[in-house]
């Protein structure tokens, strides 16, 4: 969903596409803070790209608790966890 014009109405949709592994967030820049919680219903989730996105600390605390995920883009920084 790369620089498409998604909301956070729009990520609860994809949310029930509950085997997602791989999501880009990358330019979507039509979310408020608190629309990212729900990327902790993506139980699968193991790359996240959020750069170009408003995602802040709301969104990071989300994801600290997925425990599924290893890759994050976000800004300009490029993160993954060891196993």
């Amino acid at each position: 969903v790369s620089g498409s014009d998604i909301s956070g109405a729009g990520l609860s949709e994809l949310a029930r596409l509950r085997l997602v592994k791989r999501l880009s967030l990358n330019g979507c820049r039509n979310f408020r803070p608190g629309d990212f919680t729900v990327l902790g219903r993506f139980p699968f989730l193991t790359n996240l790209d959020l750069r170009g996105t408003e995602a802040g600390d709301a969104a990071i605390e989300t994801l600290i608790k997925s425990t599924n995920l290893r890759t994050v883009r976000s800004g300009a920084r490029f993160s993954t966890r060891s196993s």
